[in-house]
């Protein structure tokens, strides 16, 4: 990911950040999970502090 990450930016747009947090936890509860594993609770967290993806939020001109 890393080696990745250095030759291209990846983007995720801000206002769906819910989105994904929630379609993580309902696919967690779907497989019996009480709550999020930790491996993808430390997914979604490098994605929120900007590690590996960059949070765009959405401009006028889109």
């Amino acid at each position: 990911m890393r080696e990745v990450s250095e030759r291209l930016e990846l983007l995720y747009p801000l206002p769906l950040v819910v989105e994904l947090v929630s379609k993580a936890a309902k696919e967690a509860s779907k497989r019996g999970f009480s709550g999020l594993p930790p491996s993808a609770r430390r997914v979604l967290e490098l994605i929120l502090s900007g590690v590996f993806v960059t949070l765009v939020a959405p401009s006028p001109s889109l």
